[in-house]
């Protein structure tokens, strides 16, 4: 058994050796097509918040992984020439370019161009060489003469003499700038080595032929000609080449060619190499072999073209290539690619580059794909791509005209192939076959629910078990006989439902996949088991099964990815906790447990023990297509195959690396109308209340774009919480209110681990001046002093307006004491002439009591003559007085009644004097005296509210109109009542104004239901007060 599991480990090793050699990298390319400004790239620098900047013959450009930006000396006057020759970028983050002009450019940490002259106003000369060093910044050098930037102003540079000049003299041959301050020099066939920090030439050595060099560690440079024909190893300490390397093979076994042109290194073993028309080489010097890869036209992944110029490799793990025709190509060196094959092509030259529907190997190292219209097989070994030429019992061709839905192999080496028009078709070895197997044949119903085959998997008894459109059938082996399930006691339901799936756990289960579930059964235990949504599954349609080896199965479904545990609960993962996409198409497991699972563009990994997912997608050599549901498949030696929507993708899972990058989510830009802020770290900016839109550009940092990555934005002080922006690495806001605001962006590849920006932005939008404290304080004082004037104004008019009131109150007091005067003389002649009448008529009692009352009711007038005002109850005993008068003098023909509210305490209530007698008199004389039959007289006083009460004065008299018909003859009788009236009206309103409490008289005419006069109501309200109010 331990021999065995060796044997395996080495196979599977091997297997894995011999895959990585012939692995090509999966390059991202960009171009005109993409946004750049020109496809002759120079040179391209990654800057500290994960911004590429690209430099063209045309223009330079900025690239975050979502958007290309463009940079033109038209619209930015300070750039110094469009066409830009180097790119530095110091440890502000500043980015400082090289043109072929006596001027550097420089971009701030905003962003902005300047434009730096170097050397004097005299010297044109251009600038020939630009580098950073730790220890003197950025240093240029024009005409063999060093610059250095000035001391406490980094944007003007000083030339200085340094001891090392005499030895940079001669023709320019290349620069090389390597690390710890190191720069190479070839001039005039040497190669020199100076050491900025320490201002020495470290190495000085005569050399012929060299094309270029780079360092390999401390101490030792590897150096290359122009042919590649030799490498050169070379020690500083000791000053002589210790080693070459000779005759240098590629992957093909082919010498290295098509004369190099630049380097760059990725480590101590691996360089790369840019050629004139080869394409790019890869050395490794510790296996002394080179990668060779070039431009495939039938490959999109391939690098973009063979004419590659300038490199540089990234200490995130990417390798950038520019051409001079083809713009910029570059992939990740730090993550572990798989093999994609995008295409095949036969030996009569046709391509098929369409999609992978099943695929499965064999022991001869064939892959069979079923694909969209013919059956493929590939030779891994030669290379070598067959399409089969399927052909149906009676002669009809297949190939070209149907869909090959699965492809299986048995026991005994046959090739099931399931089709979706005419049933499953049995290869043997020799490509002939042996045996259609339909939903009928002629004369004989077969039981097969459909021709539209959807799985094939191999029972441990050996017969093949199908599951079509409409059912699963079982097809023996040998006879190829079907055994319908309509019958089966436990799978009779299986016969009927649509199937998706079949997986065969090699014990005892079958385990069938459906639209409504997956169906488990167990032929030793003859049991029947189903799960479905209502138990927990993330979708009923299941596309694969699978164990870990924990006890645990997991279903990939339409909607998500689930998993039973032991215990019977289900857990289910989607692209909200974990997932990439919802739609999981296939599952596989490796040998190590793990889970892999096909979630349309991208793999995904699931770590049973941890819980966790790794994401395997474009960039790492997957196709950008995506995967194809039950297109999935497992060798015996543990290497994976998935088929995609363009060609196949292979690898080994040990080859994968482990290790997910981290992001570098960053903010790159605000776009606030025609103003583009630029920002590299944290910031604050100002706008006024107007503004009307702000356009907040970000990315993850992860350059082969933000759609495979989940991003998340928040405006704290707007935003209640993290929201998905609607336009990827772009979160627009309009008319933001006045306020304080922080933009902050977080990045995750699956959801559940995150990263955040290094630095948020502060926006501040300014308050409408109007509602600036400046303008308020302003305000307010302009206020106060209106106010003051307004005080002024209206304490004066008030003063002057009591001052008339006062008089206007003397004057109506003057002229209600003259009514009481007219008032006095004419009751009085009435009272005496009532007496004397009953004198004469000897009516002795009447005529004592009415002289009684009389005495009274003068005593009171004169008590009161000179008040204005009096207490209610001593009104209400003058007005009884004045009524009994009446009384007696008409022999008492009507009656009358005083009514007052017990809430109203008499005493301490102030009426004016005088002021309810008129209206009482009026009733009498004008109401009841041309009245016959029952003659009514009411007087309510109501305490209506706490500001006033309310006096009644009613009567069941002839009303108004016939009274004035009566008195129409009488003008000093109407004259005296008007005056009367209009007198107290201007003391109520005089009232009203003084205690700023209602005041008023109000007369209604009562009428009965045949509209006829019935008699007069007459309301007037007093307000309260005392006599300081008065």
């Amino acid at each position: 058994m331990k021999a065995r599991f060796v044997i395996s480990s080495i196979t599977t090793l091997f297997f894995i050796a011999i895959k990585m050699q012939a692995q090509p990298p999966a390059f991202y390319h960009l171009s005109t097509a993409e946004g750049l400004s020109e496809n002759n790239v120079t040179t391209a620098a990654r800057d500290k918040a994960g911004v590429l900047w690209i430099a063209t013959t045309e223009g330079l450009n900025s690239f975050d992984g979502n958007r290309i930006t463009t940079y033109h000396k038209h619209k930015y006057p300070e750039l110094a020439d469009n066409s830009v020759e180097r790119i530095v970028i110091d440890d502000r983050n500043r980015i400082w370019l090289r043109t072929n002009t006596h001027y550097l450019t420089m971009l701030d940490e905003k962003r902005k161009f300047h434009r730096i002259k170097v050397g004097d106003t005299t010297d044109a000369t251009n600038i020939s060489a630009v580098f950073y060093t730790t220890a003197h910044g950025v240093v240029a050098i024009k005409n063999r003469q060093h610059y250095f930037q000035k001391k406490g102003n980094d944007t003007a540079f000083e030339k200085k003499q340094l001891p090392i000049d005499d030895q940079l003299t001669g023709n320019i041959g290349f620069t090389y700038y390597i690390d710890n301050d190191r720069v190479i020099y070839y001039r005039s066939s040497a190669l020199v080595v100076v050491d900025y920090s320490s201002m020495k030439v470290l190495l000085h050595m005569p050399f012929r032929g060299l094309n270029g060099a780079h360092y390999i560690n401390n101490d030792e440079l590897i150096a290359f000609t122009r042919k590649g024909d030799v490498f050169y190893r070379i020690s500083i300490s000791q000053q002589k080449v210790i080693k070459e390397y000779r005759e240098i093979k590629d992957q093909h076994g082919l010498s290295v060619n098509g004369e190099l042109r630049n380097m760059t290194r990725i480590d101590s073993n691996r360089f790369a190499f840019t050629t004139y028309f080869s394409g790019l080489y890869i050395l490794d010097l510790q296996k002394e072999t080179a990668k060779h890869w070039v431009h495939d036209p039938i490959d999109p992944r391939s690098i973009g073209g063979n004419n590659t110029f300038n490199i540089r490799y990234d200490t995130s793990g990417y390798l950038f290539v520019t051409t001079q025709t083809s713009g910029l190509h570059f992939y990740n060196l730090k993550q572990q690619q798989a093999t994609t094959k995008p295409y095949f092509i036969d030996d009569n030259k046709q391509v098929f580059d369409g999609y992978i529907q099943s695929l499965t190997t064999d022991d001869e190292n064939n892959v069979w794909m079923g694909t969209q219209d013919r059956l493929i097989r590939w030779n891994r070994s030669t290379d070598k791509t067959l399409y089969v030429p399927l052909q149906l019992p009676g002669g009809e061709p297949l190939t070209g005209r149907e869909t090959i839905r699965v492809v299986r192999t048995d026991e005994d080496g046959n090739l099931w192939v399931g089709t979706s028009r005419f049933g499953v078709l049995v290869l043997n070895k020799q490509l002939k076959i042996i045996a259609q197997i339909n939903d009928s044949i002629p004369g004989k119903r077969t039981g097969f629910p459909s021709a539209w085959i959807n799985a094939i998997a191999a029972h441990k008894n050996g017969n093949m078990w199908v599951t079509t459109l409409r059912g699963t059938s079982i097809i023996n082996k040998k006879t190829f006989e079907i055994t319908s399930l309509n019958d089966h006691p436990l799978l009779g339901e299986m016969s009927k439902i649509p199937g998706a799936s079949l997986w065969n756990d090699e014990k005892s289960k079958m385990w069938i996949g459906t639209t409504r579930g997956a169906w488990c059964y167990d032929e030793d235990k003859n049991t029947l088991l189903r799960y479905t949504t209502k138990e927990g599954l993330a979708h009923n349609t299941v596309y694969a099964v699978n164990y870990d080896d924990h006890g645990n199965t997991y279903f990939a479904t339409a909607g998500g990815f689930s998993v039973l545990s032991k215990d019977g609960t289900i857990k289910s993962y989607n692209r909200s906790n974990g997932l990439r996409n919802d739609r999981c198409e296939g599952m596989l497991k490796d040998e190590k447990g793990f889970l892999w699972i096909g979630n349309l563009n991208c793999i995904i990994r699931y770590d049973p023990v941890n819980k966790k997912f790794t994401v395997f997608e474009e960039g790492i050599g997957f196709s950008h297509a995506g995967f194809r549901v039950r297109s999935s498949y497992k060798t015996k030696t543990g290497e994976m195959f998935w088929g995609t929507d363009k060609g196949i993708t292979y690898f080994f899972p040990e080859q994968m690396s482990s290790v997910t990058l981290p992001l570098r989510p960053s903010i790159s830009s605000l776009q606030v109308g025609n103003d583009l802020f630029h920002f590299t770290g944290k910031d604050v900016i100002g706008f006024p209340f107007n503004t009307s839109s702000f356009v907040f550009n970000f990315s993850s940092g992860e350059l082969t774009g933000d759609k495979k990555n989940q991003l998340l934005c928040k405006l704290t002080g707007f935003d209640d919480d993290w929201k998905k922006p609607s336009v990827t690495g772009q979160a627009v806001y309009s008319k933001l209110p006045p306020g304080h605001y922080t933009f902050e962006i977080k990045a995750s590849r699956d959801g559940i681990n995150w990263y955040s920006s290094s630095y948020p932005v502060e926006i501040i939008v300014a308050k409408p001046w109007w509602r600036q404290t400046w303008f308020r304080i302003l305000g307010v004082t302009i206020i106060a002093a209106i106010g003051w004037l307004i005080y002024s104004y209206a304490r004066k008019r008030r003063k002057n307006k009591l001052e008339m009131m006062e008089l206007n109150v003397k004057m109506a007091e003057s002229k209600f004491s003259n009514l009481r005067l007219q008032m006095n003389p004419h009751f009085l002649f009435n009272s005496l002439s009532s007496i004397q009448h009953l004198i004469v008529s000897q009516q002795t009692n009447k005529a004592y009591k009415y002289l009684t009352l009389f005495s009274n009711f003068l005593r009171s007038l004169l008590n009161y003559a000179e008040k204005n005002f009096l207490p209610l109850d001593e009104e209400l005993k003058i007005v009884r007085m004045y009524i009994e008068l009446e009384s007696l003098r008409f022999d008492q023909s009507f009656s009358w009644e005083i009514k007052t509210d017990e809430h109203l305490t008499n005493d301490e209530i102030f009426v004016p004097t005088l002021m309810i007698q008129p209206f009482v008199e009026n009733a009498i004389w004008h109401g009841l005296l041309h009245k016959e039959g029952d003659k009514k007289l009411l007087i309510h006083f109501q305490n209506s509210t706490e500001e006033y009460l309310t006096c009644t004065v009613e009567d069941n008299g002839v009303g108004r109109e016939e009274s004035t018909r009566i008195r129409k003859n009488k003008i000093s009788s109407m004259v005296h009542e008007s005056k009367g009236i209009s007198i107290i009206k201007e003391r109520l309103k005089l009232l009203e104004q003084k205690t700023g409490k209602p005041a008023g008289l109000e007369v209604k005419d009562i009428y009965n239901e045949k509209n006829e006069a019935t008699g007069t109501k007459v309301i007037i309200t007093i307000p309260y007060y005392n006599p300081e109010e008065i």
